[in-house]
């Protein structure tokens, strides 16, 4: 018998939100409910799934702009799981209630993704406001609160909370609220993002020394589960703790696709330029036939400078494309923050 294998499919259920946090990658947010139904969206995962097989189970993160903003979002949990899909969140944990924490559970959904900058009230709420840092964590214990489990997502800013002792913090903070996975991505300049420049990683070295940091402290907190979102903390030459692993945020077309709240597709939330629309296609025939996405897939043939060259380049993939196209405007190139130096080409003779 096929082992399973998960495909995942991020629904922002709307990009309006309570907070303005300052490297949001959204950048305006308009879209209150998106237009793009959960019954369409059914519809799609259905032909979608037809297509990837039977060995395949659907997972359905929905995010936003903020999920409980939505006022039918019992309503969409309660569908999604009658469809016979697992289902998780992804908020900033600052509008859960308890009754909300336990009605979500009852309903099926598995785990709650909760965004913190920074294990203390100074680092999160300088990104997210004043007071922001209390309300998510009275989220996080409504949560547990409800026997709901919660992970914890952080997006590293460098120069703002990537020092080893802040990342400690955050660390610290899991283990007193009972939470046993982090979560760790990068800021790419996107969105709101692009107005804060300095927080994204085009120092090779320094991201490398951040990630190293990660390494340490995973094996000082061996009770925490850490995940590394990032394709280049593949490229760490030391052995790797059991309780860390990397797992690339988006497994471009392999198992992941995000439908925005505006109803465009990417193959990486994080990444800008997207691959179709659903006002116009269907799910199924931009996984399967989009020219743009098909490339990111075999992007190992594309990759310009240094990737060209590089024998690791099979593992990484040459690094992240959203950070490429957040600091370049253009894909293909190499990441920003990739501290490889450039192997020549052997002379022709």
């Amino acid at each position: 018998m096929s082992a399973r294998k998960s495909f995942m499919i991020q629904y922002e259920v709307n990009d309006a939100c309570n907070l303005r946090c300052s490297h949001c990658y959204h950048g305006l947010k308009a879209v209150k409910e998106s237009p793009i139904t959960l019954n369409r969206m059914l519809s799609d995962i259905q032909e979608l799934k037809q297509v990837l097989g039977p060995d395949y189970d659907i997972l359905i993160l929905l995010s936003g702009g903020e999920v409980f903003l939505r006022k039918d979002l019992m309503d969409l949990v309660f569908k999604i799981i009658l469809e016979g899909h697992a289902t998780f969140l992804l908020t900033n944990g600052t509008l859960v209630t308890p009754d909300k924490a336990e009605d979500l559970l009852l309903r099926g959904v598995s785990l709650a993704r909760i965004s913190f900058d920074g294990g203390t009230a100074e680092i999160h709420d300088a990104i997210r406001g004043k007071g922001q840092f209390d309300k998510a964590i009275r989220g996080v214990r409504a949560f547990r609160g409800a026997g709901q489990k919660v992970a914890i997502s952080t997006t590293l800013m460098q120069g703002h909370n990537d020092k080893p002792e802040q990342i400690r913090s955050l660390f610290e903070m899991a283990r007193q609220e009972g939470i046993h996975k982090l979560n760790f991505f990068r800021m790419f300049a996107q969105g709101d993002a692009k107005n804060e420049q300095d927080y994204a990683y085009r120092d090779g070295k320094r991201f490398k020394a951040v990630l190293e940091s990660l390494w340490d402290l995973a094996e000082e907190y061996p009770d925490l589960e850490v995940i590394l979102k990032d394709p280049l903390a593949k490229n760490i030459e030391r052995p790797r703790p059991a309780n860390l692993n990397i797992d690339v945020c988006c497994y471009i077309k392999r198992d992941y696709i995000s439908v925005a709240a505006s109803g465009k597709v990417y193959a990486c939330r994080k990444l800008e330029k997207h691959v179709g629309d659903l006002f116009s296609d269907s799910l199924a025939n931009i996984w399967q036939h989009n020219q743009l996405l098909d490339q990111m897939d075999k992007r190992r043939q594309y990759m310009q400078g240094k990737c060209r060259t590089c024998p690791i380049n099979d593992i990484c993939q040459g690094g992240c494309l959203a950070a490429s196209y957040g600091q370049y405007g253009e894909l293909f190139i190499p990441d920003p923050a990739c501290w490889k130096e450039e192997i020549p080409l052997p002379a022709a003779g």
